[in-house]
Protein backbone atom coordinates (compact mmCIF):
# COMPACT_ATOMS: atom_id res chain seq x y z
CA UNK A 1 0.00 0.00 0.00
CA UNK A 2 1.24 3.21 -1.06
CA UNK A 3 -0.81 6.42 0.46
CA UNK A 4 -0.57 9.58 -1.00
CA UNK A 5 -1.16 12.61 2.00
CA UNK A 6 -1.62 16.22 1.23
CA UNK A 7 -2.81 18.92 3.15
CA UNK A 8 -1.92 22.91 3.46
CA UNK A 9 0.26 24.38 5.51
CA UNK A 10 -0.43 24.84 8.90
CA UNK A 11 -1.52 20.94 9.62
CA UNK A 12 1.55 20.56 11.81
CA UNK A 13 1.55 16.93 9.82
CA UNK A 14 5.18 15.86 11.20
CA UNK A 15 3.73 15.57 14.59
CA UNK A 16 0.35 13.66 12.90
CA UNK A 17 2.69 11.12 11.39
CA UNK A 18 5.04 10.38 13.91
CA UNK A 19 1.45 9.18 16.16
CA UNK A 20 0.30 7.99 13.26
CA UNK A 21 3.88 5.63 12.94
CA UNK A 22 3.60 4.80 16.75
CA UNK A 23 -0.14 3.21 16.63
CA UNK A 24 0.91 1.25 13.50
CA UNK A 25 3.43 0.20 15.97
CA UNK A 26 1.36 -0.45 18.92
CA UNK A 27 -0.58 -2.94 16.35
CA UNK A 28 2.55 -4.82 15.61
CA UNK A 29 2.79 -3.18 11.79
CA UNK A 30 5.54 -1.24 10.10
CA UNK A 31 4.74 2.04 8.35
CA UNK A 32 7.31 4.21 6.60
CA UNK A 33 6.74 7.16 6.34
CA UNK A 34 8.62 10.22 3.67
CA UNK A 35 8.02 13.74 3.71
CA UNK A 36 9.17 15.64 0.57
CA UNK A 37 9.84 19.37 2.81
CA UNK A 38 12.49 17.94 4.54
CA UNK A 39 13.93 16.06 1.90
CA UNK A 40 13.87 19.22 -0.30
CA UNK A 41 16.05 21.42 2.21
CA UNK A 42 18.23 18.19 2.51
CA UNK A 43 19.08 18.36 -1.19
CA UNK A 44 19.95 22.31 -0.81
CA UNK A 45 21.37 23.14 2.37
CA UNK A 46 21.42 26.81 0.91
CA UNK A 47 17.67 26.50 1.25
CA UNK A 48 17.40 28.67 4.89
CA UNK A 49 14.15 26.75 7.24
CA UNK A 50 10.67 28.22 5.78
CA UNK A 51 12.15 30.04 3.21
CA UNK A 52 11.94 27.29 0.40
CA UNK A 53 8.86 29.17 -1.29
CA UNK A 54 11.32 31.85 -2.06
CA UNK A 55 13.24 29.96 -4.39
CA UNK A 56 12.44 30.24 -8.04
CA UNK A 57 9.61 28.47 -9.12
CA UNK A 58 11.63 26.44 -11.96
CA UNK A 59 14.38 25.99 -9.48
CA UNK A 60 11.78 24.68 -7.13
CA UNK A 61 10.19 22.39 -9.58
CA UNK A 62 13.38 20.61 -10.63
CA UNK A 63 14.41 19.73 -6.64
CA UNK A 64 10.89 18.38 -6.11
CA UNK A 65 11.49 16.06 -9.22
CA UNK A 66 14.97 15.03 -8.18
CA UNK A 67 13.86 14.43 -4.82
CA UNK A 68 10.91 12.40 -6.17
CA UNK A 69 12.69 10.20 -8.56
CA UNK A 70 15.15 8.95 -5.27
CA UNK A 71 11.97 8.67 -3.46
CA UNK A 72 10.31 6.34 -5.77
CA UNK A 73 13.60 4.31 -6.28
CA UNK A 74 13.62 3.83 -2.00
CA UNK A 75 10.40 2.66 -2.05
CA UNK A 76 10.27 -0.04 -5.15
CA UNK A 77 14.02 -1.08 -3.38
CA UNK A 78 12.60 -1.21 0.01
CA UNK A 79 11.69 -4.88 0.52
CA UNK A 80 11.71 -4.80 4.61
CA UNK A 81 8.35 -3.07 4.39
CA UNK A 82 5.05 -2.87 2.36
CA UNK A 83 3.14 -0.02 3.52
CA UNK A 84 4.55 3.39 2.95
CA UNK A 85 3.01 7.45 3.49
CA UNK A 86 4.16 10.41 1.03
CA UNK A 87 3.99 13.41 2.53
CA UNK A 88 3.44 16.09 0.35
CA UNK A 89 1.08 19.70 -0.43
CA UNK A 90 -1.19 19.60 -3.70
CA UNK A 91 -0.61 23.22 -3.48
CA UNK A 92 1.49 25.99 -2.18
CA UNK A 93 -0.16 29.60 -1.93
CA UNK A 94 2.37 31.85 -1.54
CA UNK A 95 3.48 35.43 -1.85
CA UNK A 96 3.56 35.04 -5.74
CA UNK A 97 0.34 33.09 -6.06
CA UNK A 98 -0.74 29.77 -6.25
CA UNK A 99 0.82 27.13 -8.16
CA UNK A 100 1.08 23.31 -7.97
CA UNK A 101 2.96 21.47 -5.71
CA UNK A 102 3.18 17.99 -8.43
CA UNK A 103 3.30 17.27 -11.61
CA UNK A 104 1.23 14.34 -13.52
CA UNK A 105 4.83 12.67 -14.55
CA UNK A 106 5.58 12.83 -10.35
CA UNK A 107 2.11 10.48 -9.50
CA UNK A 108 2.26 8.27 -12.27
CA UNK A 109 6.00 7.23 -11.72
CA UNK A 110 4.58 6.93 -7.65
CA UNK A 111 1.23 5.07 -8.74
CA UNK A 112 -0.52 5.90 -5.43
CA UNK A 113 -2.68 3.24 -4.17
CA UNK A 114 -4.88 5.97 -2.32
CA UNK A 115 -4.52 9.42 -2.10
CA UNK A 116 -5.63 11.29 1.15
CA UNK A 117 -6.19 15.09 2.29
CA UNK A 118 -5.91 16.15 5.64
CA UNK A 119 -8.02 19.28 7.12
CA UNK A 120 -8.52 20.90 9.93
CA UNK A 121 -10.14 24.00 11.26
CA UNK A 122 -9.26 26.95 9.91
CA UNK A 123 -8.79 28.79 12.98
CA UNK A 124 -6.44 26.27 14.48
CA UNK A 125 -4.63 26.32 11.11
CA UNK A 126 -4.17 29.97 11.17
CA UNK A 127 -3.06 29.72 15.36
CA UNK A 128 -0.56 27.04 14.10
CA UNK A 129 0.87 29.00 11.32
CA UNK A 130 1.09 31.75 13.73
CA UNK A 131 3.33 29.76 15.99
CA UNK A 132 5.63 28.31 13.06
CA UNK A 133 7.21 31.23 11.69
CA UNK A 134 6.75 33.35 15.21
CA UNK A 135 4.82 35.83 13.87
CA UNK A 136 1.74 37.31 12.79
CA UNK A 137 0.52 35.02 9.88
CA UNK A 138 -0.23 37.18 6.52
CA UNK A 139 -3.00 34.88 6.00
CA UNK A 140 -6.86 35.72 6.78
CA UNK A 141 -9.17 33.16 7.42
CA UNK A 142 -10.52 33.14 4.55
CA UNK A 143 -7.11 32.65 2.75
CA UNK A 144 -6.73 29.67 4.58
CA UNK A 145 -10.39 28.22 4.04
CA UNK A 146 -9.55 28.86 0.03
CA UNK A 147 -6.63 27.49 0.01
CA UNK A 148 -8.04 24.10 2.21
CA UNK A 149 -10.58 24.19 -0.38
CA UNK A 150 -8.11 24.07 -3.32
CA UNK A 151 -5.67 21.31 -1.68
CA UNK A 152 -8.75 19.21 -1.66
CA UNK A 153 -9.72 20.18 -5.41
CA UNK A 154 -5.62 19.11 -6.73
CA UNK A 155 -5.88 16.05 -4.26
CA UNK A 156 -8.62 14.91 -6.47
CA UNK A 157 -6.71 15.87 -9.66
CA UNK A 158 -3.92 13.79 -8.38
CA UNK A 159 -5.92 10.84 -7.79
CA UNK A 160 -7.83 10.77 -10.75
CA UNK A 161 -4.26 10.70 -12.83
CA UNK A 162 -3.76 7.41 -11.69
CA UNK A 163 -7.86 6.11 -10.85
CA UNK A 164 -7.09 5.77 -7.58
CA UNK A 165 -9.76 6.38 -4.36
CA UNK A 166 -9.33 9.44 -2.44
CA UNK A 167 -10.08 10.32 0.86
CA UNK A 168 -10.73 13.69 3.03
CA UNK A 169 -9.58 12.79 6.56
CA UNK A 170 -9.49 15.80 9.45
CA UNK A 171 -6.76 15.52 11.50
CA UNK A 172 -8.54 15.18 14.93
CA UNK A 173 -10.01 11.53 13.45
CA UNK A 174 -6.30 10.46 13.16
CA UNK A 175 -4.18 8.48 13.50
CA UNK A 176 -6.66 5.90 13.82
CA UNK A 177 -8.55 7.14 10.86
CA UNK A 178 -5.22 7.33 8.63
CA UNK A 179 -4.11 3.61 9.77
CA UNK A 180 -7.30 1.88 9.26
CA UNK A 181 -7.16 3.75 5.46
CA UNK A 182 -3.90 2.53 4.94
CA UNK A 183 -3.95 -1.30 6.73
CA UNK A 184 -7.39 -2.04 6.65
CA UNK A 185 -9.41 -0.51 3.73
CA UNK A 186 -11.11 -3.19 2.55
CA UNK A 187 -13.19 -2.91 5.68
CA UNK A 188 -16.71 -0.98 4.80
CA UNK A 189 -17.23 2.87 5.03
CA UNK A 190 -19.48 4.64 6.64
CA UNK A 191 -20.54 8.30 7.01
CA UNK A 192 -22.06 8.82 10.39
CA UNK A 193 -25.02 11.48 10.27
CA UNK A 194 -27.24 13.52 13.27
CA UNK A 195 -28.26 16.14 14.79
CA UNK A 196 -25.85 18.17 16.24
CA UNK A 197 -27.31 22.06 17.19
CA UNK A 198 -30.94 20.20 18.25
CA UNK A 199 -29.16 18.26 21.28
CA UNK A 200 -25.45 19.61 21.46
CA UNK A 201 -26.79 20.98 25.33
CA UNK A 202 -28.62 17.95 25.84
CA UNK A 203 -26.10 15.64 27.93
CA UNK A 204 -27.74 12.41 28.14
CA UNK A 205 -28.95 12.55 24.44
CA UNK A 206 -25.48 13.77 23.01
CA UNK A 207 -23.46 10.97 25.21
CA UNK A 208 -25.85 8.62 23.26
CA UNK A 209 -24.92 10.15 20.36
CA UNK A 210 -20.74 9.80 21.28
CA UNK A 211 -21.67 6.32 22.18
CA UNK A 212 -23.07 5.47 19.00
CA UNK A 213 -20.18 7.18 17.18
CA UNK A 214 -17.41 5.64 19.13
CA UNK A 215 -19.63 2.11 18.63
CA UNK A 216 -19.90 2.15 14.97
CA UNK A 217 -16.21 3.66 14.88
CA UNK A 218 -14.69 0.65 16.45
CA UNK A 219 -15.99 -1.47 13.77
CA UNK A 220 -16.16 0.73 10.83
CA UNK A 221 -13.68 3.24 8.90
CA UNK A 222 -16.10 6.65 9.22
CA UNK A 223 -15.91 9.84 8.65
CA UNK A 224 -17.46 11.64 11.22
CA UNK A 225 -18.50 15.17 10.43
CA UNK A 226 -17.93 16.99 13.81
CA UNK A 227 -14.08 16.10 12.96
CA UNK A 228 -14.28 19.75 11.53
CA UNK A 229 -16.24 22.15 14.23
CA UNK A 230 -15.58 25.28 12.70
CA UNK A 231 -19.44 26.43 12.46
CA UNK A 232 -19.01 27.25 16.41
CA UNK A 233 -17.04 30.48 14.72
CA UNK A 234 -20.41 31.58 13.54
CA UNK A 235 -21.81 32.24 16.69
CA UNK A 236 -19.06 33.93 18.28
CA UNK A 237 -19.78 36.47 15.28
CA UNK A 238 -23.53 37.07 16.04
CA UNK A 239 -22.39 37.24 19.48
CA UNK A 240 -19.72 40.37 18.60
CA UNK A 241 -22.90 41.75 15.78
CA UNK A 242 -25.77 42.04 18.18
CA UNK A 243 -23.66 43.92 20.57
CA UNK A 244 -24.88 48.08 21.42
CA UNK A 245 -20.93 48.63 20.29
CA UNK A 246 -19.87 46.43 18.22
CA UNK A 247 -16.65 44.73 19.48
CA UNK A 248 -13.19 45.28 16.97
CA UNK A 249 -11.92 42.24 18.17
CA UNK A 250 -13.76 38.20 18.45
CA UNK A 251 -12.19 36.16 20.95
CA UNK A 252 -11.83 32.80 19.52
CA UNK A 253 -10.98 29.24 21.40
CA UNK A 254 -8.39 27.78 20.00
CA UNK A 255 -6.18 24.61 22.28
CA UNK A 256 -5.74 25.59 25.20
CA UNK A 257 -5.77 29.55 24.61
CA UNK A 258 -8.07 32.49 22.92
CA UNK A 259 -6.58 33.88 19.76
CA UNK A 260 -8.35 37.68 18.90
CA UNK A 261 -9.35 37.99 15.31
CA UNK A 262 -10.42 41.58 13.73
CA UNK A 263 -14.42 41.90 13.40
CA UNK A 264 -14.01 42.23 9.57
CA UNK A 265 -11.52 39.13 9.23
CA UNK A 266 -14.56 36.54 11.07
CA UNK A 267 -17.26 38.48 9.08
CA UNK A 268 -15.69 37.82 6.11
CA UNK A 269 -15.09 34.51 6.38
CA UNK A 270 -18.67 33.46 7.59
CA UNK A 271 -20.27 32.46 4.00
CA UNK A 272 -17.42 30.16 3.04
CA UNK A 273 -17.84 28.46 6.38
CA UNK A 274 -21.82 28.09 5.94
CA UNK A 275 -21.18 27.22 2.16
CA UNK A 276 -18.23 24.50 2.56
CA UNK A 277 -20.18 22.46 5.70
CA UNK A 278 -22.61 21.18 3.36
CA UNK A 279 -20.01 20.56 0.14
CA UNK A 280 -17.62 18.94 2.63
CA UNK A 281 -20.68 16.58 4.28
CA UNK A 282 -21.58 15.22 1.04
CA UNK A 283 -17.74 14.25 -0.32
CA UNK A 284 -17.99 12.67 2.93
CA UNK A 285 -20.80 10.86 1.77
CA UNK A 286 -19.10 10.10 -1.35
CA UNK A 287 -16.18 8.65 -0.81
CA UNK A 288 -18.35 6.26 1.83
CA UNK A 289 -19.81 2.85 0.92
CA UNK A 290 -23.17 4.11 3.52
CA UNK A 291 -25.29 6.45 5.60
CA UNK A 292 -25.22 5.20 9.14
CA UNK A 293 -27.92 7.98 10.79
CA UNK A 294 -28.98 8.25 14.30
CA UNK A 295 -32.37 9.85 15.39
CA UNK A 296 -32.81 10.26 18.91
CA UNK A 297 -35.74 10.67 20.81
CA UNK A 298 -36.32 14.26 22.53
CA UNK A 299 -38.92 14.60 24.81
CA UNK A 300 -41.52 12.13 22.97
CA UNK A 301 -40.43 13.61 19.69
CA UNK A 302 -37.57 11.90 17.21
CA UNK A 303 -34.55 15.21 16.90
CA UNK A 304 -34.91 14.92 13.12
CA UNK A 305 -32.89 17.64 11.88
CA UNK A 306 -33.11 19.20 8.30
CA UNK A 307 -28.78 18.56 8.06
CA UNK A 308 -29.80 14.91 8.76
CA UNK A 309 -32.81 14.73 6.22
CA UNK A 310 -30.45 16.10 3.20
CA UNK A 311 -27.63 13.84 3.92
CA UNK A 312 -29.80 10.58 3.84
CA UNK A 313 -31.57 12.04 0.52
CA UNK A 314 -28.62 12.99 -0.66
CA UNK A 315 -26.85 9.32 -0.38
CA UNK A 316 -30.06 8.07 -1.64
CA UNK A 317 -29.81 9.53 -4.67
CA UNK A 318 -25.91 8.28 -4.62
CA UNK A 319 -27.72 5.38 -4.60
CA UNK A 320 -25.82 4.55 -1.22
CA UNK A 321 -27.34 2.48 1.50
CA UNK A 322 -28.78 4.54 4.34
CA UNK A 323 -29.09 3.05 7.70
CA UNK A 324 -31.47 4.76 10.39
CA UNK A 325 -31.48 4.18 13.90
CA UNK A 326 -35.08 5.08 14.92
CA UNK A 327 -35.50 4.51 18.86
CA UNK A 328 -38.66 6.72 19.17
CA UNK A 329 -41.80 4.95 19.37
CA UNK A 330 -43.38 6.94 16.46
CA UNK A 331 -43.39 5.93 13.29
CA UNK A 332 -40.91 7.37 10.47
CA UNK A 333 -42.38 10.29 7.99
CA UNK A 334 -42.40 7.79 4.64
CA UNK A 335 -40.19 10.47 3.29
CA UNK A 336 -37.36 9.23 5.43
CA UNK A 337 -34.73 8.17 2.87
CA UNK A 338 -34.03 5.14 4.59
CA UNK A 339 -32.66 1.58 3.18
CA UNK A 340 -33.70 -0.21 6.60
CA UNK A 341 -34.36 0.94 10.02
CA UNK A 342 -33.24 -0.31 13.58
CA UNK A 343 -34.89 0.17 16.74
CA UNK A 344 -31.74 1.27 18.74
CA UNK A 345 -28.11 1.28 18.16
CA UNK A 346 -27.51 -2.41 19.72
CA UNK A 347 -29.91 -3.66 16.81
CA UNK A 348 -27.61 -2.21 14.00
CA UNK A 349 -24.66 -3.38 16.16
CA UNK A 350 -25.68 -6.81 15.82
CA UNK A 351 -26.70 -6.76 12.13
CA UNK A 352 -23.44 -4.38 11.24
CA UNK A 353 -21.48 -7.79 9.29
CA UNK A 354 -24.42 -7.56 7.06
CA UNK A 355 -24.65 -4.13 6.33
Amino acid sequence: MKALLFGQIGLRKKRCLAELEDFARSKGKVLKCFSTGPLMYGADPTIKPHHILQKDISDLTALRSRIWDQLISSINADDSCSHFLINSHSTFRWSRGLFPGFTNQEIQSLNPDICITLIDDIHDIKYSMYHRQHKPTPFTLKDIIIWREEEILASEFAASIVGCKHYIVAKKQCPELLYKLIFQNDLKKAYLSYPITLVKDNEPIWTSICDFRQQVSNRMICFDPIAISEGFIEGEYKKASVQKKRRKLIDIPVEDTTMRLPFDEVAEVIPNIQGQIIARDFKLINQSDMVIAYIPEVNGSPAISTGVERELAYAQKATLDTYVIWPSTRHPSPFLEATRTFSSLAQLLAKVNEL
